[in-house]
């Protein structure tokens, strides 16, 4: 009985190596009209990771209220807001599961630096927030390429760890 205890324990031992050691490395592009706006590479291994290519910053933001004789009370704060791309990925049997989050904000200092003294307008930053989820086979091969929001290609590449890093263009 002794002995069979070893064996399990060296059986999940081993498997428990493999486990851990089990990754690729992948390489990806986010690009618009055949220009690339973002590009990255990062491991991929069963637990959820994030590979970020982007910022939060702190925004101005403008509310109006009224005082008590109905003239405009000026508000002001700042909120944040990610500006860039994000990645999830993890994998997932012999898949790679990539999560894109894609985040332009414009910012309104300048409107709101422009009001008059006595205008007030509401104006915060506006965000646009594009987000695809993928599923691509834990293989190496050439890239894929996919639509990602309208007008913009993610493209991805698996390669295996050690691997020379190949960019397609």
């Amino acid at each position: 009985m002794k002995g069979m205890t070893i064996v399990l324990f060296l059986t999940a031992l081993l498997s428990a190596h493999t486990y851990a050691s089990e990754r690729y490395y992948v390489s990806f592009d986010l690009l618009q009209n055949g220009k690339v706006l973002e590009r990255g590479n990062d491991y991929v291994t069963k637990r959820l990771s994030v590979w970020n290519g982007g910022h939060t910053h702190s925004y101005l933001k403008l509310r109006c209220e009224q005082d008590k004789s109905g003239r405009p009370v000026k508000m002001f704060s700042t909120v944040g807001h990610f500006d860039g791309v994000r990645l999830t990925h993890r994998l997932i049997g012999d898949q790679i599961e990539v999560n894109v989050l894609w985040s332009k904000v414009k910012n309104r200092r300048i409107e709101i630096h422009n009001l008059g003294k006595k205008e007030c307008a509401d104006l915060s930053p506006i965000v646009t927030t594009i987000t695809q989820s993928y599923t691509y086979p834990a293989r190496t091969g050439p890239g894929d390429s996919r639509a990602f929001g309208n007008g913009m290609t993610f493209r991805f590449t698996v390669e295996s760890s050690g691997s020379k890093r190949v960019f397609i263009d």
